[in-house]
């Protein structure tokens, strides 16, 4: 059985988080707010409504030398990580108990995927900060208008693949 990251999702709007209870979605937002916890923050859409999204662990990605960029996957690291990509060859051991911290501030834009639940909260498996970077903001209006065009020509943008059989 396909993985929630390897199967199409939809990509919503706040106005469409009900109509997707129980399903595997893609929400791109501004993040507003973080809950003291680290658990759940809050996110805007294009047309100003929020969401909230639900994390299983602090918003952290682990260790810092071991994953220093996105996307953030929301599980428990690994005790041993090998830093191939940063230190050739080096590895080191992770303590058991992880104090969370941020490895970067959550805040801009981001990109959620997870499953609406019945509450109409995202249940986020993963998450991407984007970066706005060189002076070109994200035009989230802009995004909205085409996310509400897609769902509007389903014909044209299918998001679910038949079952071959």
């Amino acid at each position: 059985m396909a993985g929630m990251l390897d199967v199409p999702k939809p990509r919503i709007n706040c106005s469409m988080l009900s109509q997707h209870i129980s399903r595997a979605v893609c929400f791109v937002g501004r993040v507003e707010k973080v809950h003291p916890t680290g658990k759940t923050f809050s996110v805007s859409d294009g047309e100003g409504n929020n969401a909230t999204v639900e994390l299983n662990e602090p918003v952290t990605s682990g260790p810092r030398a071991c994953h220093p960029n996105g996307p953030h996957s929301i599980t428990k690291s690994l005790d041993r990580c090998t830093l191939s990509s940063h230190q050739k060859g080096a590895t080191h051991l992770v303590a058991k108990e992880i104090q969370y911290e941020l490895e970067e501030e959550l805040s801009g834009i981001v990109e959620v995927i997870g499953m609406v639940s019945n509450k109409g909260a995202i249940m986020a498996t993963t998450y991407d900060i984007l970066r706005e970077d060189k002076g070109t903001p994200f035009d989230l209006e802009l995004y909205n208008e085409a996310v509400k065009l897609i769902h509007d020509f389903p014909q044209h943008y299918p998001f679910e693949v038949a079952a071959s059989g």
